[in-house]
Order: C-alpha cells, then structure tokens, then sequence
C-alpha cells in the first residue's frame, strides 16, 4: 500500500518542483498537506454514500458486529 501512495505522491511533486524550483518544501507540504485533507474529506462523504441513516451496528450472539436486517 506504501508503495502505491508513493507512486501517487512523486508525480505532483516532481512537477511540482519543476515549476517552483525555489519552493521545493512549501510545495512538497502543500501537496502532502492537500492529499491528507482530501482523504479527511472523502472519508465522510463514503461514509454519508454507505451508510446515510447512521444505523450503528449491533453485537450478534457470536460477539461480532452486524448491522440490523431492517436497514437495508
């Protein structure tokens, strides 16, 4: 998975600094920075996509959690 986030991560960069030679960490920061939020951000819309009535799961009589057969 490191590995993939890498690869995703040097291409921006590297353009990145071909445009701001200067600014290497401010511009390594923002795209770091922007890449964080983003996942921040996507993770409540998943979530809202997913689940959007909020049911919380319940413990099953195995102690695993399931969610109830009336929210689908």
């Amino acid at each position: 998975m490191g590995l993939g986030i890498g690869f995703c991560y040097i291409t921006p960069i590297k353009y990145g600094w071909l445009f701001f030679p200067d600014n290497k960490g401010f511009v390594s920061g923002v795209i770091m920075s922007a890449s964080g939020i983003g996942s921040f951000i996507f993770s409540f819309i998943a979530h809202g996509v997913v689940n959007p009535e909020g049911v919380n799961p319940v413990v099953d009589s195995a102690g695993g959690k399931l969610f109830p057969s009336d929210s689908y």
